[in-house]
């Protein structure tokens, strides 16, 4: 089994966090010029992808910058914010997040701001 295969498979405990603390960590990404994250949550049993996606050039850097959430795309971080909803409850009004992975580094405590705020039980 290749090593990225082995990776990928690896299990983290969750990161219970505040949606808040997911925005913050989103507009730091958007203020170090990396809109680049992708998570694995769940709420509810139910597992969706969220994150901001890019495209990039080396003349343009960052461009066609998208938040999303399940199925749902955004172009602005107040946007989502003001839209994101995950089984028709505002993603903002939930009271926390849990989540699985980080997609690109796998466990989400490889973001500090993110484990820094974790919500620990006990």
């Amino acid at each position: 089994m290749k090593l990225f295969e082995i990776f990928k498979k690896k299990s983290f405990p969750p990161l219970v966090c505040r949606p808040a603390d997911i925005i913050d960590f989103f507009q730091e990404c958007l203020n170090i010029g990396a809109p680049e994250a992708s998570f694995e949550i769940e709420y509810k049993k139910q597992v969706y992808p969220l994150g901001i996606s890019s495209d990039y050039t080396q003349q343009k850097g960052f461009f066609d910058i998208k938040f999303y959430l399940d199925t749902q795309e955004f172009d602005t971080l107040e946007d989502f914010c003001a839209n994101a909803k995950l089984q028709n409850q505002l993603f903002m009004n939930l009271e926390t997040i849990k989540i699985l992975r980080d997609l690109d580094y796998g466990d989400p405590r490889n973001n500090i701001l993110l484990e820094k705020r974790e919500i620990k039980k006990g």
